[in-house]
């Protein structure tokens, strides 16, 4: 009766440790942010590890970072090996604590999804919906001007 017992246990024991991997797994699929934001700078891209100076915005309105920071964390992390392009656009986030975060960002103009890259972990690219690839465009047109 103790070894069904004892095997009972351990057979729960490995289920609960197979559900903890995969919430794990599941919990790295999409991309996360270290902490409050006090801004958010977005940059015309000079490539991969370049200096940015076309700099579009400078976000500091509690409203529009909670969105664009909504677009960043709903983007979903893609499998694969990457191999892409320029980026069109870097981003600058910067939390209240004044540490930094980079991110590489490309848009598809003409309708399709978008794809953002931390720059601290260019072997990942995170894919970003229509939806959100769309307000990222709308929101650098409305603002790039001034």
């Amino acid at each position: 009766m103790k070894r069904i017992i004892a095997l009972i246990l351990i057979l729960a024991s490995m289920s609960l440790l197979g559900c903890n991997q995969q919430l794990n797994e599941k919990d790295n699929l999409t991309l996360e942010l270290d902490g409050k934001i006090k801004e958010i700078n977005i940059f015309k891209s000079n490539g991969f590890d370049k200096s940015n100076s076309d700099l579009i915005v400078t976000v500091t309105n509690e409203e529009t970072i909670y969105n664009l920071r909504n677009i960043i964390t709903s983007a979903t992390k893609l499998d694969g090996i990457v191999d892409i392009r320029e980026p069109d656009f870097n981003l600058d986030i910067i939390y209240k604590d004044n540490s930094k975060e980079k991110f590489y960002i490309w848009l598809e103009k003409n309708g399709g999804k978008g794809a953002l890259m931390n720059s601290e972990d260019t072997n990942t690219l995170y894919n970003i919906s229509e939806e959100m690839n769309d307000e990222w465009i709308d929101f650098i047109e409305v603002n790039k001007n001034g």
